[in-house]
């Protein structure tokens, strides 16, 4: 069981109560919450120290159903504490829903849906991994990785595409490193670029991208093409179009 330091886990406790209110009270991300809740804490600026107390904050959202299934309803500072003691009560008896912290209805629906494939699914829930890919279109792939290891970052290359690599570890959060920041290295999940992939887009063709915001895809499409496709990207959102627009200019 971890001692809890009254001043500094006090302050974590408001923290995480508080992001888990704002997005029970108004149904928004995780990222929103967290950035919402931060500018009226006042969390810390430093970039490492922020990336921290996010992750910390994203692995607390994900146990609060596994929580309140073990300790009933209690308030959300009491969840907190509970979190961040470290030493949950026995959990042999709670039902699977419980134990993959995911709403009842959720989990029944996949059962029906999957079978016992969906234990399965819900297992690989918590083995994420990230990855980068390269865009040629800014620089050669070989001053891509050069760039990347040089600020830290180990990579191992995808087997099936020839962009892709993951992520196996990295010295600071990746939104802070040069390649990343320039646009020479993108963060895409491999699932992303297979829809891309088949579509097999060539050079020349016209392309319809749809609900193409924030222009992650629409990006590997003009990659492939050698920017010599003529794409169509729509969205319904005004925001997000824009945010695609100042993406792509990079």
């Amino acid at each position: 069981m971890r001692k809890l330091q009254k001043g500094r886990d006090k302050i974590l406790i408001d923290l995480l109560s508080n992001v888990l209110y704002e997005i029970e009270r108004y149904n928004i991300s995780i990222e929103k919450a967290f950035v919402k809740t931060c500018s009226l804490k006042r969390c810390s600026k430093d970039s490492e120290e922020r990336e921290r107390l996010f992750q910390l904050t994203k692995e607390f959202i994900k146990n609060v159903i596994r929580l309140r299934c073990i300790y009933g309803d209690i308030g959300r500072k009491n969840l907190a504490r509970i979190f961040l003691e470290g030493t949950w009560r026995d959990e042999s008896n709670i039902e699977p829903w419980c134990i993959y912290s995911v709403p009842k209805w959720f989990y029944e629906r996949l059962r029906e849906l999957l079978g016992e494939e969906a234990h399965d699914l819900f297992r690989s829930i918590d083995k994420r991994v990230i990855w980068l890919r390269i865009n040629i279109l800014k620089a050669s792939e070989e001053k891509i990785v050069r760039s990347l290891e040089e600020d830290g970052v180990i990579l191992e290359r995808d087997k099936d595409l020839w962009y892709l690599y993951k992520v196996i570890d990295s010295r600071k959060p990746l939104r802070e490193i040069k390649a990343v920041k320039d646009f020479m290295a993108i963060p895409q999940d491999k699932a992303s670029c297979l829809v891309v992939e088949a579509l097999r887009p060539e050079r020349n063709d016209k392309i319809l991208d749809m609900s193409a915001a924030p222009g992650i895809k629409t990006s590997l499409i003009a990659m492939l093409t050698e920017d010599q496709a003529k794409i169509y990207a729509l969205d319904i959102s005004k925001k997000r179009l824009y945010i695609m627009k100042e993406l792509l200019k990079k």
